[in-house]
């Protein structure tokens, strides 16, 4: 049986000026606070809660800003053990899927695309090198 699959973490996409506003809402009314982030050449952050490791809210410029009264939100995501498996049953309804490593942050990801075009992210947590 396969290693469950948890919630990892949603992220939000706004213009650079939107994006302060949600951050110190996120801050304010959740108690999240700004950690650390990878070196990605978007402007953004991640949003972290004392008890919980891993960011909950990614939040970046996006290049389709939305107005306030629109849905931000630029994809789920989930963290499972298996994703060769999951990008096999990609590979076989021809879905096209991007693939990334992190490897300060010890994560390895795929994403792609649900028929109803949201995007979905699956994250595997690789041992970090100390």
């Amino acid at each position: 049986r396969p290693p469950p699959m948890k919630f990892d973490h949603i992220n939000i996409s706004a213009s650079v000026e939107h994006l302060e506003t949600l951050k110190d809402f996120y801050c304010e009314v959740l108690d999240l606070t700004v950690g650390p982030r990878p070196e990605i050449p978007i402007p953004g952050y991640w949003l972290y809660h004392t008890d919980c490791q891993a960011a909950l809210v990614h939040m970046i410029e996006g290049p389709h800003h939305k107005p306030p009264e629109m849905s931000h939100l630029d994809h789920v995501a989930f963290q499972s053990e298996n994703l060769s498996t999951i990008r096999g049953r990609l590979d076989a309804r021809d879905i096209a899927y991007g693939h990334l490593e992190l490897p300060d942050f010890g994560i390895e990801q795929i994403s792609f695309l649900d028929p109803a075009g949201i995007k979905i992210e699956i994250n595997r947590y690789m041992e970090t090198q100390s």
